[in-house]
């Protein structure tokens, strides 16, 4: 694998998470809740020392099924995201303070006080369309934590649909 490469759970993974699956070191259960098909290898390495002990790890998860490579052709956010016009002066950010704390509420209705470091991250968001992408990112940690339906409600109730 190489750093560039994005990887995902699989079903086995996502299982292994929820079980708690014990063949699994602590590193390695970081790196495969991170491992979220939108995220370069690179950047999953912020869970381990070094970036060489993430491409190690990443390759014992795929080695034992648990995640997957995504395919370059077919990327998960550009599907999502809305082109971007060019304009000689950057339009002014819409206050999103309002839907960062919609967003946060939700995912402390769903998972309680011990999502404080998830909501973090929301209030980190400093665009629109930062926040999606990041609520959808914690779509993928819900699921795994909860349900796929409990995920689908968080999203709803995040973005005010």
């Amino acid at each position: 694998m190489k750093p560039t490469t994005v990887v995902r759970k699989t079903e086995a993974g996502v299982a292994a998470i929820k079980t708690r699956d014990k063949a699994l070191s602590p590193r390695q259960r970081t790196v495969l809740i991170t491992a979220d098909g939108i995220k370069p290898l690179q950047a999953l390495a912020q869970a381990c020392t070094n970036l060489e002990e993430a491409l190690q790890i990443c390759s014992e998860l795929d080695d034992l099924g648990f995640i997957e490579r995504v395919p370059e052709a077919a990327p998960i956010v550009a599907a999502r995201a809305p082109a971007v016009q060019s304009s000689p002066t950057p339009a002014r950010p819409v206050d999103i303070l309002p839907n960062i704390r919609r967003a946060t509420r939700a995912l402390e209705n769903l998972l309680g006080p011990g999502c404080e470091p998830l909501a973090l991250q929301l209030e980190k968001c400093k665009t629109q369309e930062e926040l999606v992408a990041k609520v959808q990112d914690l779509r993928r940690i819900v699921a795994s934590m909860r349900s796929e339906k409990k995920a689908e409600e968080f999203v709803a109730a995040a973005l005010g649909n």
